[in-house]
């Protein structure tokens, strides 16, 4: 269930990084189920990839080809993502689009209507992208993970490709 108070919706800065880092490790947590190739020893430490979590936050907050955002009630982040411009494929129509990333809203958070803190921070993200010359947003979630998909759906996204694997020792 939503909490009541509308969430505001910002650029990250440098002094989010440690609760940013928190959420990554929260959305990791979530996610293991769906996947059990994440390496859940590495996601709350920065010994194995020199950063905590899926992402480096801090070069994401440094690069002007990316955005983090934060929703916020009563002075604490409850929510995260990023967007980053990537160059598509060379057979692609587009030559670039923004990728959505690390997208993490607390539970107790979650749901809101249009005005709730997914659909917001989205409309941030959208908005810096357009800004960028930039006309498609892309995003990555686990079929099995069917709030999260229900939730990219209502914001108009489709699927288009699986990605599959296969253990072989």
């Amino acid at each position: 269930m939503a909490s009541s108070a509308e969430p505001i919706i910002r650029e990250a800065t440098a002094a989010d990084l440690e609760r940013i880092q928190a959420m990554q490790v929260a959305l990791a947590e979530a996610e293991h189920p769906h996947d059990s190739n994440i390496d859940m020893a590495g996601i709350p430490t920065a010994e194995k990839w020199g950063h905590v979590g899926y992402v480096d936050m801090a070069a994401k907050l440094a690069s002007e080809d990316a955005v983090v955002v934060v929703a916020e009630v009563g002075g604490r982040a409850i929510g995260v993502c990023y967007a980053e411009i990537t160059a598509d494929k060379a057979w692609s129509l587009v030559d670039h689009y923004g990728y959505v990333g690390c997208v993490f809203v607390e539970s107790s958070h979650r749901g809101g209507g249009p005005q709730g803190p997914w659909p917001r921070m989205l409309a941030f993200l959208e908005a810096w992208v357009v800004s960028k010359g930039v006309s498609q947003l892309r995003l990555e979630v686990y079929s099995s993970n069917a709030a999260a998909v229900r939730a990219y759906e209502k914001a108009a996204f489709k699927p288009s490709i699986i990605t599959m694997h296969k253990n072989l020792l």
